[in-house]
């Protein structure tokens, strides 16, 4: 998977938001969600889980962010949540 900054000197934050925000038009709800001990959202879409996001922070600081649409992997999220996978 590739990983790309979103923050400091560069054009990283430029490159991703935009692409981000196009992708993000089927995304009908963000809800705050504990994903693996580490804070993070549930990405709903109409049609149920399209993903997971985790915060991992440091010094009060999002030091990186873990991304998951594996299907596979949203079983386990489906299942404690009685949510369908979109």
């Amino acid at each position: 998977m590739p990983r790309f900054s979103v923050t400091g000197a560069g054009n990283g934050p430029q490159r991703c938001w935009p692409e981000f925000a196009r992708k993000a038009t089927d995304i009908a709800e963000v809800r705050p969600a504990g994903i693996n001990g580490l804070p993070g959202f549930l990405i709903l879409a109409a049609d149920g889980i399209d993903g997971v996001w985790a915060l991992e922070t440091r010094d009060e600081k999002i030091a990186a962010v873990y991304i998951s649409r594996n299907p596979d992997k949203l079983g386990a999220v489906a299942r404690v949540t009685g949510l369908p996978i979109g």
